[in-house]
């Protein structure tokens, strides 16, 4: 009965370990969660430091879009740029070189075929062939595309930079290629193709580089905001030289280089490659030299609200009314791709120095501008203080076809709606003006002791409203019916109604130091500062023994302190190009050099001057060894009489020319 009554009670030690053991696996498996969220959440900080620490990065994959073009077939430079890229000296580890190539009737390498548009990537052993493809217009935006999604798929890095490398054409866009007949990637080309590519969205590109000229504007920059987040680009033509490149800098790349360090590093290394050619071109000459350059670093998240900035401006403008007074100061911008002998075409200014200009005509707005210009343009390199970091087009010195053509391609810029509508009523206003003033009836004097002067010309008060600039030119009666026009001068000085131009120590002979040969040379007056004052005159360089003859523009410098001359850069050039040359001349390659000018007939049968003088001219130079030759500066009292004109140009960019007068 006590065996019946008799409670039987579990194995209360047994349960007592059973349950301990699911305390301590429930506590376990509670740590080992919380364990792994503090793991998740550290890795998550740690992620979240190395992306945005300065935008530090692990791997990077640069994408070349290179467009040989006769940049190539003519110099060699596109290999120049690629062999200057070292696998072995680069981050191999972490960064790829994918390289598409083609638009160049041949290469100076073995390994890029001129019959294929085909794809290459970077190894220890060079460029190598990793997609070969039948030859294709570079200028298609399907191409562009295709590269860039094939690069995002076999390549897969955490950042991706593009480098554009051909010619530029400003708002045009870039990328001629030689082989297709009016074959480039305009703006709107570059904006479909990014938008058809694995980078169109929160996936931008690091940043877009533009090995190109004239491609720093606001336009470009309108294209890439949604695709990119910084734009490294020249508002200037650009400088290729044979004694080496600037791709280079993808050697210095390490994984601690932000995207903006990246930029900058590309810059740098464009500004080496330019004092590099000085310092080789001053050894050579025991001269100086000065080049324009340009690269600026933008900011493209911030371009949006500059756009909106700039609208509001331009908006807030009566052009009719200011009309005068917008164009005085348009007509003495410096004008990219122009300025220094270039094309007219392209009507490319500093959007900095063209609202600040303009801010008298709305103050508030301007300033706005310029601040929202500031915090956009986070870098800027300008070997002149014309540049501020970002052009924009506005239409004024181009033929009238350029600027139909290129009015009608701004319609496409949604992002410029006001500023459209302002530069298009300007333009109606220059072109349509029935305005015509004339200064040859307009009192001229010579050597007048009350103005620090010695060429003046006394305007009327309607001239002076409507007056905008003005150059004047000197010329030599050669006794034989033909005048020497021995320079072109820039440097005029408006006081009142007085126009007044400085011509004395403006003419200059190049003598050899070899011989008794000299000449007189023409200077065309490109850049004044209160330091110097910047020439430009056409020479042909030469190589007897390979048979090689070239034109360039040879730059010259006139040191105002030292009163002497010395020898610049030497620029190639290239008739019937539209699109700017970009060629610096190795002086080690030739032996001699041309030094001429052109005599023109400047009257006519009864004795006035001929304002189309141009259009005739006989040849007279003299040939120098490279390195054995000097200037001589002096004054226009060799027995020869000189007569001086001033070429005045209104508020509508109509020129004028006022009496020939002869010089005491």
């Amino acid at each position: 009965m006590n065996n019946q009554n008799e409670i039987s009670y579990p194995n209360i030690s047994h349960m007592d370990t059973k349950l301990k053991q699911k305390k301590s696996s429930h506590k376990k498996l509670f740590f080992g969660i919380i364990g792994l969220i503090i793991v998740a959440l550290v890795a998550l900080i740690i992620g979240f430091i190395v992306v945005n620490r300065n935008n530090k990065i692990n791997s990077r994959t640069f994408m070349i879009y290179m467009v040989g073009s006769n940049l190539e077939s003519e110099n060699g430079l596109g290999t120049v740029d690629l062999d200057g890229i070292d696998y072995n000296e680069m981050d191999n580890q972490n960064i790829n070189v994918v390289l598409i190539a083609g638009g160049s009737k041949s290469w100076d390498n073995n390994y890029i075929d001129s019959s294929e548009t085909s794809i290459y990537e970077l190894t220890a052993n060079g460029f190598e062939k990793v997609k070969q493809q039948n030859l294709q217009s570079m200028g298609s935006a399907n191409v562009l595309s295709n590269f860039l999604t094939y690069v995002y798929k076999n390549y897969k890095t955490d950042q991706y930079d593009l480098i554009f490398w051909n010619h530029g054409g400003a708002i045009l866009g870039s990328e001629f290629d030689e082989l297709y007949d009016n074959a480039f990637l305009s703006l709107s080309d570059m904006k479909n193709a990014l938008s058809n590519s694995p980078f169109n969205g929160r996936n931008k590109l690091e940043t877009v580089m533009f090995s190109t000229c004239l491609n720093g504007s606001i336009e470009v920059a309108d294209v890439f905001k949604d695709y990119a987040k910084y734009l490294v680009a020249s508002e200037e033509v650009t400088i290729g030289t044979s004694i080496e490149g600037d791709l280079h800098f993808i050697n210095e790349i390490t994984t601690n280089d932000s995207s903006y360090d990246v930029a900058f590093k590309y810059i740098n290394a464009y500004k080496n490659k330019i004092n590099n050619y000085k310092d080789r071109y001053k050894a050579y000459y025991g001269k100086s030299n000065y080049i324009y350059s340009t690269y600026s670093i933008v900011d493209l998240s911030n371009v949006k609200k500059l756009e909106t900035a700039v609208n509001d401006f331009f908006n807030d403008i009566d052009v009719t009314n200011n009309y005068n007074a917008i164009a005085k100061v348009r007509s003495n911008l410096y004008q990219y791709g122009y300025t220094n002998g270039g094309d007219p075409s392209y009507d490319m200014v500093d959007l900095y120095n063209l609202v600040d200009g303009l801010k008298d005509l709305s103050s508030s707005k301007a300033q706005k501008v310029l601040d929202c210009f500031e915090n956009t343009v986070l870098y800027n390199y300008a070997t002149n203080e014309k540049s501020r970091g970002m052009s924009i087009y506005f239409p004024y010195h181009a033929d009238k076809d350029s600027k139909k053509y290129l009015l009608s391609l701004y319609n496409h810029f949604k992002s410029f709606q006001s500023y459209n509508t302002f530069i298009s009523k300007f333009h109606s206003i220059q072109t349509t003006s029935s305005n015509s003033y004339t200064y040859r009836s307009n009192p001229v004097k010579v050597n007048n002791s009350d103005i620090e002067s010695d060429f003046t010309l006394e305007m009327t008060d309607e001239q002076k409203a409507s007056y905008a600039k003005a150059a004047y030119i000197v010329f030599r009666d050669n006794k034989d019916g033909t005048f020497l026009p021995v320079y072109y001068g820039n440097e005029v000085t408006v006081n009142g109604n007085l126009l007044s131009a400085r011509i004395q120590d403006r003419q200059l002979k190049i003598t050899s130091n070899t011989s008794d040969l000299e000449n007189i040379l023409t200077l065309h007056e490109t850049e004044t500062t209160d330091e110097y004052i910047k020439y430009d005159t056409v020479v042909i360089l030469q190589n007897i023994s390979e048979w090689n003859f070239d034109v360039a523009r040879l730059s010259l410098v006139y040191d105002k302190s030292q009163n002497t001359i010395k020898a610049g850069s030497a620029i190639l050039v290239e008739k019937g190009e539209y699109i700017p040359n970009t060629v610096a001349a190795d002086m080690n390659d030739y032996t001699s050099v041309a030094f001429g000018n052109y005599s023109y007939k400047i009257l006519d049968v009864n004795g006035n001057y001929n304002e189309n003088w141009e259009s005739n001219g006989t040849y007279k130079g003299i040939e120098v060894d490279i390195g054995n030759f000097d200037f001589k500066l002096h004054n226009f009292d060799d027995g020869y009489d000189y007569y001086c004109v001033f070429k005045i140009w209104d508020t509508y960019n109509k020129a004028y020319y006022s009496q020939l007068v002869k010089m005491n």
